[in-house]
């Protein structure tokens, strides 16, 4: 006999992955209660995906799991490409421009990944909720209605759970997505690539990605936590389908010796293999009503960029904050459609971009194989080159520029002399030449200090808050500070909206008042200033998943609201005011 129960709960998300986790953890940090649930009735116990990317790093800094990420795992900021014995190209993390605060990829398996972030959960008031599968959900208006099956005391016990929001975070195979009607559109690729975990005899860096162009097929290898324990990737594209074989420990240890420089290596131990074949697809849609994908159930890719777990937090990071701003009552559920119009173009590009470089990375063309291995180091000795391409590897690079929450205001002297066209891409024109952030792009860290002298950087006053943050520069000329602080306690409370301001002078030589809501930073040596082009007085607001979101030079407080209601959907001025 099944017993039924019945529960309410804000948002209800369906997998427990990184992706599940990251989108309870924020959606907790913002003061949304949430459940979580999960078919399977533990945590992962095998490393499934591996590298943590720049990118994601800055999230879990914000998070407030930095510390306990970076307490176990290898830092690798190099990789070196072989034919055989020659060294081909090799990359470096310092020749990202701008720089990182986090100029590594970090590799730590995903069961360890999964592990802080359930404490960090935890932490918050949260759970995993194991043993619940989602066995169906209906949606209306107004509220989603999921059935979820369990066993309690050794009874099958079936859960009804009213929730107003539900995420789908279950995978590749996810019945979220399969309940909606939306299949995973692309292609299944010819590449199939060897992957496992496994110990070996050689001394190789343990900072650095290892990669052999072999003519039967490419291999690489990247350092793991543990002693002697590495990541292994062996293409077996050129072998005829019918032939290929299965990851086992002698299979791999014969590839090695045959297609690297490692002719005697010896595979003491494989924890975990893997046959990977290559698929390419994503949903044509992210949202339907009151239900949204997220992860591998939006998008699924090669696994050679090392892109997979960090795409799929990186969409919780963003769909977190909104989510909350909608269930506290802060900004219309329109705001929520911008979840799919920002992430859905960056799945695309790293589809398009680990498609592209699996072919010619895994190959059985003879010719790409020759212009790949004569062409491609010759094109890599360029720092400039290696820079937009580490760039794009570390998601470093990913932007929501045309996005409708990406907005600038600009006092033009044409305004009134030029039809609204043609001044307008004078605007565009003019904010391309900035060297600073633009609207939709990712915030920039620097140091700085209070009046009374205490030391900080922007990342840590930003990520102390979990709200938007203000940030008015006040300029290197002689503009009145005070003017600058009064503007911020304007804006102050604007919606309910969480907004935290900072006046940043370039001395602290100017007068400035004491003030209970705005916070005064000092900028010593004109960094930040010029990191953010600021050289006259310059506002940017920024969003809680550290982006841009609206630029104004100068401080215009009209366009900052009315880019606050028309574009965040937050509060009700709808006055009009040039937006981009």
């Amino acid at each position: 006999m099944t017993d039924s129960v019945t529960s309410e709960t804000e948002v209800l998300i369906v997998g427990s992955g990184p992706t599940g986790l990251t989108t309870a953890i924020e959606l907790r940090r913002h003061g949304v209660d949430c459940r979580l649930i999960e078919k399977e009735d533990s945590s992962v116990e095998t490393s499934r995906a591996l590298a943590i990317q720049p990118r994601t790093l800055q999230a879990f800094e914000d998070m407030g799991v930095l510390d306990e990420v970076l307490e176990e795992g290898v830092r690798v900021t190099d990789a070196t490409a072989y034919d055989d014995d020659e060294s081909l190209f090799h990359l470096d993390m310092d020749n990202v421009r701008p720089p990182s605060p986090y100029p590594f990829i970090w590799f730590l398996p995903q069961n360890h990944t999964e592990q802080i972030l359930g404490h960090r959960l935890n932490e918050l008031g949260g759970e995993i909720e194991f043993d619940r599968e989602l066995v169906g959900f209906g949606q209306w208006d107004d509220r989603v209605a999921a059935t979820v099956r369990h066993r309690e005391d050794g009874k099958e016990q079936t859960e009804e759970i009213t929730a107003n929001w539900l995420i789908g975070s279950d995978g590749a195979h996810s019945h979220v997505r399969e309940t909606l009607g939306l299949e995973l559109e692309g292609v299944t690729t010819e590449q199939e690539v060897l992957v496992a975990d496994a110990k070996a005899d050689w001394k190789l860096p343990n900072t650095e990605a290892s990669i052999w162009f072999h003519e039967e097929g490419v291999v690489a290898v990247l350092p793991m936590p543990g002693e002697d324990l590495w990541r292994l990737f062996i293409d077996v594209t050129p072998i005829p389908q019918a032939e290929r074989p299965d990851a086992t420990i002698d299979v791999l240890q014969r590839l090695l010796r045959e297609r690297t420089i490692h002719r005697n290596v010896t595979l003491q131990d494989a924890p975990w293999t893997s046959n990977f074949v290559a698929n390419q697809r994503m949903v044509s849609r992210y949202r339907s009503g009151r239900v949204f994908l997220a992860g591998d159930s939006a998008h699924i890719h090669n696994p050679l960029g090392g892109l997979g777990m960090n795409l799929g937090i990186q969409d919780a990071y963003n769909l977190g904050w909104k989510l909350a701003l909608v269930c506290g009552g802060d900004a219309s559920d329109a705001l929520l459609d911008t979840y799919e119009e920002e992430r859905k173009p960056i799945a695309k590009t790293v589809l398009d971009k680990t498609g592209a470089s699996g072919s010619v990375l895994v190959t059985a063309n003879p010719l790409v194989k020759t212009i790949r291995n004569t062409a491609l180091p010759r094109v890599l000795r360029s720092s400039r080159i290696q820079a937009r391409i580490l760039r794009a590897m570390t998601q470093l690079d990913d932007t929501y520029r045309g996005s409708s929450l990406a907005a600038v205001h600009v006092d033009s002297p044409l305004a009134g002399l030029l039809n609204s066209t043609v001044e307008r891409e004078v605007r565009d024109l003019l904010e391309d030449s900035w060297r600073a952030p633009k609207a939709g792009e990712r915030v920039l860290d620097g140091s700085c200090r209070y009046l009374n002298g205490t030391e900080t950087s922007l990342y840590d006053e930003i990520h102390e808050q979990t709200g938007f943050v203000l940030l008015l520069f006040a300029g290197d000329g002689t503009a009145e500070v005070d003017s600058m602080v009064h503007l911020a306690e304007e804006l102050t409370d604007f919606g309910g909206l969480e907004l935290h301001q900072y006046v940043v002078i370039s001395d602290d030589e100017r007068d400035v008042s004491e003030s209970p809501v705005v916070s005064v930073l000092v900028d010593e040596d004109g960094q930040l200033h010029s990191q953010y082009d600021a050289h006259v007085p310059t506002l940017y607001l920024v969003r809680p998943d550290d982006y841009v979101g609206f630029r104004s030079q100068p401080p215009h407080a009209a366009s900052l609201t009315a880019y606050l209601s028309n574009r965040l959907h937050v509060g009700d001025d709808d006055r009009e005011v040039d937006l981009r």
